[in-house]
């Protein structure tokens, strides 16, 4: 191979804008692409929010729950952090576990997020001595 991979060719100014691509920086590389003309093409570590999109898990630590009656909750939710940054609120959250709680409890509401960075969540005791706590693991969905 004698040319680059790929080749961008649009003439015009942010021709390319939004548009990410890195290069093998190896000394005695073959070019992975040329602009050949065009503006606003970013090269190197793409920083666009954006582009974030897939299934992640989202952690923190769980809440604690007064213990005496299977079916009490928290009274101060869970903050869960996503595992990135989301750009906006435009996630989903399927499902939620209790890891390692004080006794048997269980994720009982997911309140919708406000943002791209956290979301708050209750546990309920399922047995009287339940307390609550443990880790709170999410799985998260960004379109």
């Amino acid at each position: 191979m004698t040319g680059a991979l790929l080749e961008f060719n649009a003439p015009g100014t942010g021709s390319f804008l939004g548009t990410y691509l890195d290069d093998n920086t190896s000394p005695d590389a073959v070019p992975v692409y040329s602009v050949l003309a065009g503006d606003g093409l970013v090269s190197g570590f793409n920083q666009s929010g954006k582009q974030l999109t897939g299934t992640f898990t989202a952690s923190g630590p769980g809440c604690s729950i007064a213990p005496g009656a299977v079916g009490n909750t928290c009274s101060v939710p869970a903050t869960i952090v996503n595992q990135f940054a989301f750009p906006d609120a435009d996630y989903v959250i399927s499902s939620c576990a209790v890891v390692g709680g004080a006794g048997a409890n269980v994720v009982s509401r997911i309140d919708p997020p406000a943002d791209g960075k956290q979301f708050t969540v209750y546990e309920t005791a399922l047995s009287n001595s339940a307390q609550g706590g443990g880790r709170i693991e999410c799985s998260v969905t960004h379109h």
